[in-house]
């Protein structure tokens, strides 16, 4: 015989849910950008990063982010007031190169290049193993910021990491998108109609008695009738198809929510993860 309700198609069940986290993901990368935008994430790095260059002088670091240079990258000639989210290698070589320079890089041993000993004394022998070429010590600042920027930038991915888990926990939670359920529901949406199941079980019973004629007259028949109604009324029930959302969707157990949160921890997972993909995406897309 056969079964009396067709089996879900996995392929669409699946595809359904690679959708939803693709969806939520992005929403995810988006409020990511406006946090990161809201508190200035990554020009604080950029700054912080600066600062341990210069050892924690600050003198020299005023004196650098104050250049005409800088507030140029800042827009200070417009009246603007902040820190670029990103400075090229190029830029930051010539800027302190030129401080350096002010300051008497060419001098030698009676120069003050830094109020931290420490990096003057690492700037000058730098200077020297250049062999007091400008332009070579001035490809050396380039590749020794290039350096500490990717540690910076490292530091700031797993910052970010962070902040991505918390946010798509909280997206998966507010539209209760955890994947369990999520799959759960999908599942049942993509169920044959009522209909279509009353004729795939009409068909059978058809078969079963034209299969064996004793059944015609048979008590049972009559009884599985009066099933087949009360099948008909109870498929022809409104049922919840909504994926997402908290409409008639908590559940009534201990166990059930236990299991709802671990499938709001594996969606915040995936979320975060192709929140990241996303970025990553954009990134590359219009840079």
């Amino acid at each position: 015989m056969e079964k009396l309700i067709p089996p879900v198609n996995a392929v669409y069940v699946l595809l359904g849910v690679v959708f939803v986290i693709a969806a939520l993901s992005l929403l995810v990368s988006i409020i990511m950008e406006m946090v990161a935008l809201i508190l200035n994430t990554r020009a604080k790095t950029l700054l912080s990063a600066i600062r341990e260059l210069f050892q924690e002088d600050k003198k020299l670091f005023e004196e650098f982010t104050r250049h005409p240079r800088f507030r140029q990258i800042v827009g200070g000639a417009k009246g603007l007031t902040g820190t670029p989210r990103y400075l090229p290698g190029d830029s930051f070589a010539d800027i302190c190169l030129e401080i350096l320079q002010l300051r008497g890089l060419a001098e030698g041993e009676s120069a003050v290049l830094s109020d931290v000993k420490a990096l003057d004394t690492f700037l000058k022998l730098q200077f020297e193993d250049c062999h007091r070429d400008a332009a070579a010590f001035q490809t050396f600042l380039e590749r020794w910021y290039n350096d500490k920027m990717d540690f910076a930038w490292e530091r700031y991915q797993r910052q970010v990491k962070y902040w991505l888990f918390f946010i798509s926990l909280f997206v998966a939670i507010l539209f209760n998108a955890d994947l369990i359920g999520v799959y759960s529901r999908l599942s049942a949406s993509l169920q044959s109609s009522p209909v279509e199941v009353m004729n795939s079980v009409t068909n059978n019973l058809d078969k079963l008695i034209t299969f064996d004629s004793t059944l015609r007259d048979a008590a049972a028949v009559k009884n599985i009738e009066s099933k087949l109604l009360t099948l008909m009324e109870q498929s022809l029930e409104p049922r919840e198809s909504n994926i997402l959302g908290w409409s008639g969707a908590y559940p009534g157990t201990p166990a059930g929510w236990l299991v709802q949160f671990a499938g709001f921890v594996i969606s915040a997972l995936l979320l975060s993860y192709g929140a990241q993909l996303w970025f990553d995406w954009i990134r590359k897309k219009f840079k």
